[in-house]
């Protein structure tokens, strides 16, 4: 696939472009609060993410910033499934970016012998559950999270067969 992203591996040096991590909104649905409020704050979680090879940063081509990200877990109960986790910066939603993004990962795994990608969501969060639905994801069962930071939330987890 050859779009509008690069998909690369969080490694020092990236320029994260400073606003995925101080995005509140794009923290939130990740599950990420607080947001950062230094540059500082952000460098060290890049540096946590650079000590394992699942997190990747979504770069614009034509800036070279980050947009976003995605993480890729391996699913708890099935050895050829793998869960995804994303994030993007709340200028860039609605562009299709992140679809780009999911596209290139499935790509990716279904090459490795991965039979199937799960995703989950809030279930406030329509915007994601739309874009897993039209991906091809189905959904498969609600649950109930609850973050430390906040209330509790029901969860939507959807997967697709790669």
């Amino acid at each position: 696939i050859d779009g509008q992203i690069t998909i690369k591996i969080f490694c020092p040096p990236i320029d994260f472009g400073g606003k995925l991590f101080v995005d509140i909104e794009a923290m939130r649905v990740a599950d990420m609060l607080p947001v950062h409020t230094t540059i500082d704050e952000s460098i060290q979680r890049i540096e946590l993410w650079t000590k394992t090879d699942n997190h990747y940063a979504i770069l614009l081509k034509e800036t070279g910033n980050v947009i976003g990200y995605i993480v890729i877990k391996d699913f708890e109960t099935d050895a050829h499934s793998k869960e995804i986790g994303f994030a993007i910066v709340s200028d860039y939603r609605k562009k299709g970016y992140i679809s780009e993004a999911i596209r290139i990962i499935m790509c990716a795994l279904k090459e490795q012998g991965v039979n199937y990608l799960w995703a989950c969501c809030y279930k406030e969060n329509i915007a994601s559950e739309n874009l897993l639905r039209k991906l091809g994801f189905e959904f498969q069962k609600s649950n109930i999270h609850k973050p430390a930071h906040d209330h509790v939330y029901e969860t939507l987890e959807f997967r697709i067969r790669l």
